[in-house]
């Protein structure tokens, strides 16, 4: 799932191959058919431009003669029409940013698909990665305590909690400084300064009546509010959090 800062909400529905897209204003819901299944992990993104981008980690090989998959990242058109499928050049593959950057967990990194015209870059420029502007990071011996960084203000500093606090699905900067969303026995996010200060701290039943992808669970607007899927026995649910 995302967000487009004028609301709209993007679902990646990967048993139907397609992607449907609620529109708020309109009260509509289109969708929009994709090419073949995905992998069980794809991330989906509305770009700095409310286009519509789907990542494929799985991917496929590059012509005949290879054996190995190349994830793929498929731009789509306001039509619904895919304007490019580009090859990613990446390790272990994490999530896709709004700049169509994907994540490169092998090493902490940033790969760069597509430059500004959104053409395609080739092997080499993917090479030259890029170092997240914030980064988290757990420490190893407890689940309860988590150091974060956020390089462009040249900040680090830790978070420690009661309790577990669970896998963090986004750590992201919003006007109230920052959120961090946790995922464990339940959903936690928390809205905090690197002073401590906690401005608001919301937990949700899990519910996964059938799978999700973890990566792109949530979602958080241009005020710092979330929205979180959710599984349940009548459908997709998608609920929203109001930032502090």
């Amino acid at each position: 799932m995302d967000v487009a800062d004028d609301g709209r909400i993007a679902l990646l529905d990967v048993v139907k191959m397609r992607v449907l897209i609620f529109d708020p204003a309109e009260k509509g819901l289109k969708a929009i058919p994709m090419p073949r299944m995905f992998s069980p992990y794809p991330d989906i993104q509305f770009d700095r431009d409310g286009q519509v981008a789907v990542f494929d980690p799985e991917g496929e090989p590059l012509g005949d003669q290879s054996t190995v998959n190349i994830p793929r990242l498929f731009r789509l058109l306001p039509d619904g029409q895919i304007s490019a499928v580009v090859p990613v050049f990446v390790e272990l593959a994490g999530w896709l940013n709004k700049d169509l950057q994907v994540f490169d967990s092998n090493h902490a990194r940033r790969v760069t698909p597509v430059d500004a015209s959104g053409k395609a870059n080739s092997r080499e420029t993917q090479r030259q990665k890029q170092t997240p502007q914030l980064v988290m990071k757990y420490m190893l011996e407890t689940v309860n305590d988590v150091r974060f960084a956020d390089w462009e203000e040249g900040l680090a500093f830790a978070v420690h909690s009661v309790s577990p606090l669970g896998a963090i699905n986004i750590f992201e900067k919003t006007p109230q400084r920052y959120v961090a969303v946790f995922e464990g026995d339940q959903l936690r996010a928390i809205w905090f300064d690197e002073a401590g200060k906690v401005f608001k701290d919301v937990t949700l039943p899990r519910e996964e009546y059938s799978e999700i992808n973890p990566i792109g669970r949530a979602s958080v607007t241009p005020d710092g509010s979330l929205y979180f899927l959710r599984s349940t026995e009548n459908g997709i649910q998608v609920r929203f959090v109001k930032a502090p």
